[in-house]
């Protein structure tokens, strides 16, 4: 063990506290999250950046994704915790002649760990409606979590 991870573990308030209440404490921290797409650096860059739509109560947004590089027992403890509790959402797809295009989605999937796709809780995306060949602008709401948007989007290497 690391020498600092010694001191973290016997000085900091927060480690010291017993395990139960510090699963509390990141609960609350993550809990009822809501990551969004940025839409305009996907299209412009190809690169996937999520704002923070709406960070829990009492929380500053930066801090949030910051936590678990505090230090190695805080990423251990809370790395994965952001993907079982937060929502991300990739806000309307856009319709092409191929069907909907959830590019975007599938990217993002295969540049995650198989840790982090088993945990990801909630991924959400607004796909318009269809009636006949004319698309309904009141768009319906596709919701799964990363098991079902990786057998759905045909990310095999996360499919058991």
């Amino acid at each position: 063990m690391y020498y600092s991870t010694e001191i973290n573990a016997t000085q900091s308030p927060l480690l010291r506290l017993p395990a139960e209440i510090r699963n509390q404490i990141y609960s609350y921290i993550f809990s009822d999250s809501i990551y969004e797409l940025d839409h305009e650096e996907w299209q412009y860059c190809d690169f996937i950046k999520f704002w923070v739509l709406r960070p829990p109560p009492y929380s500053n947004s930066l801090s949030i994704v910051k936590l678990p590089f505090a230090c190695r027992q805080l990423h251990h403890e809370t790395s994965l915790l952001p993907y079982r509790l937060a929502t991300f959402d990739f806000g309307k797809m856009r319709y092409s002649n191929d069907g909907y295009n959830y590019h975007v989605m599938k990217v993002f999937l295969e540049a995650r760990t198989k840790a982090q796709v088993e945990n990801l809780g909630n991924m959400q995306v607004y796909v318009p409606g269809q009636r006949g060949h004319a698309i309904n602008l009141n768009p319906r709401l596709r919701v799964g979590n990363g098991a079902f948007w990786a057998a759905e989007l045909g990310c095999s290497e996360f499919v058991s």
